[in-house]
């Protein structure tokens, strides 16, 4: 492992940006993490970007995509199960991983609700004036 360096001898230190993973959804803290020494698994990813947000996340539907558009490869995992932990303790992700946690239908029911709500409150509003 030891090389002798000669006169001349090139180095080449790859970008640590390139080492990155990314995760995104429903997670406290989503945020493009560092791998440390070029390894991260998804149990520590998910953790270290504070967990899944409680009130909109839906653990159900946690995925890792991988690839390039033209072939991705998706993962899922069912992680409302704690031996689900265990396999994402396992599951190593590789550079410029996508991981996305899903949203819970309720959570996707009230942003609707409340995109919706200002809007009819607008036309019941102007109903009134234009009585």
């Amino acid at each position: 492992q030891d090389l002798l360096l000669m006169d001349g001898d090139i180095i080449h230190v790859p970008d640590r940006a390139l080492n990155r993973v990314y995760v995104l959804g429903e997670v406290r803290r989503p945020q493009s993490l560092p791998m440390h020494r070029g390894r991260m698994t998804l149990a520590e990813a998910i953790g270290r970007t504070e967990g899944f947000d409680q009130n909109a996340a839906n653990p159900a539907r946690v995925f890792v995509v991988r690839g390039d558009l033209e072939r991705p490869v998706i993962y899922a995992l069912d992680a409302r199960a704690p031996d689900a932990l265990l396999l994402a303790e396992r599951f190593p992700l590789m550079a410029s991983d996508v991981v996305f946690v899903a949203t819970s239908n309720l959570t996707r029911w009230n942003r609707v609700i409340s995109q919706i709500t200002p809007t009819l409150f607008t036309l019941r509003e102007a109903e009134r004036f234009g009585r």
